[in-house]
């Protein structure tokens, strides 16, 4: 889960906003149990350019490292290693990308 929340602020942070402005970031952190047992949600919001990481290509991690594109792997990482991804562009202009992590009790 770390790495997976690693991943996705490092991408906010170099590509939400071109180089020369700022922007602000938000990270919730909600723990919850319920019937399917114990979870972590993770949610970031940033207002940097629209962005939605689950409608790229998944990286195509069978070759050589050598042989692979440059990029994609940290939203390879997130994606696979959380059990719940999802992004959405709110009214008001943010990027609101949410990962659970579900721990069976």
């Amino acid at each position: 889960m770390n790495l997976a929340l690693e991943e996705a602020l490092v991408n906010v942070i170099n590509y939400a906003y071109p180089e020369g402005t700022s922007g602000l970031i938000t990270l919730d952190v909600t723990a919850f149990t319920d019937a399917d047992g114990r979870h972590i949600a993770l949610t970031l919001s940033d207002s940097g350019a629209p962005f939605d990481p689950t409608a790229q290509p998944e990286a195509d991690v069978s070759g050589s490292i050598d042989a692979r594109r440059e990029g994609g792997l940290g939203i390879y990482f997130y994606t696979n290693l959380m059990d719940n991804v999802s992004y959405r562009r709110s009214d008001d202009g943010q990027n609101i990308l949410s990962m659970t992590k579900t721990y069976t009790i």
